[in-house]
């Protein structure tokens, strides 16, 4: 099956915060236009930058599908954080294609609602220190298919000002698994593919 294109939403023409780079959005994009997605789950969607393109993304392959974003769209004096990502969802027409769950991703309900699903791409673009991170990606690669992407933002980010982060977290759990490949970069962009399930003794030890 032909990979289709990537689709990107116009930087111009948004509402709020698109922090992500072009170079680093168009990469992330294609991966949704991939074959083997069906359907995305995004943890960190802020003004919904990344979750348009995945939307228009998933309407132009022709397949279907659906993004699902995890956020806690914060609403604090003169922030709404909501607004601005319904009207740009809206700006182009995707809303249906889309969920979104409110919470932060280790909250029993979010993991509850989560439960049984299977994504054919994770983008993971919240926290970035060790714990939280190394926790959401324990409890988020199950749910990602085989053939699936796992992908996450910032993998150059020292700002708990500790020996440990991001980098830490993700070098632990992906480097010599062998249930992932490793696909590249892209800016601060890293993306591992799932060849099959982590083993449960390598789970256990972290």
């Amino acid at each position: 099956m032909t990979r289709a294109a990537a689709v990107l939403p116009d930087r111009t023409r948004w509402q709020g915060s698109s922090k992500i780079s072009d170079v680093e959005l168009q990469a992330l994009a294609g991966l949704a236009a991939d074959p083997a997605v069906a359907n995305v789950l995004e943890i960190g969607a802020l003004h919904g930058f990344s979750t348009v393109a995945f939307a228009l993304t998933l309407a132009a392959s022709g397949r279907g599908g659906r993004v699902t974003t995890v956020d806690m769209f914060q609403k604090t004096g003169d922030r709404d954080d909501e607004r601005f990502f319904d009207a740009n969802c809206a700006a182009y027409g995707v809303e249906t294609r889309i969920e979104k769950i409110r919470g932060f991703s280790n909250e029993p309900r979010v993991l509850a609602a989560l439960a049984g699903r299977r994504f054919g791409l994770i983008f993971h673009d919240a926290e970035h220190t060790y714990r939280p991170v190394l926790r959401d990606i324990l409890n988020l690669e199950p749910l990602l298919a085989p053939g699936g992407f796992f992908t996450l933002h910032d993998y150059a980010d020292k700002r708990d000002g500790q020996d440990w982060s991001l980098i830490e977290a993700v070098d632990l759990f992906f480097h010599g698994n062998p249930a992932y490949r490793f696909e590249g970069r892209t800016g601060s962009r890293v993306v591992f593919r799932k060849l099959g399930e982590t083993p449960r003794l390598r789970r256990a030890a972290l």
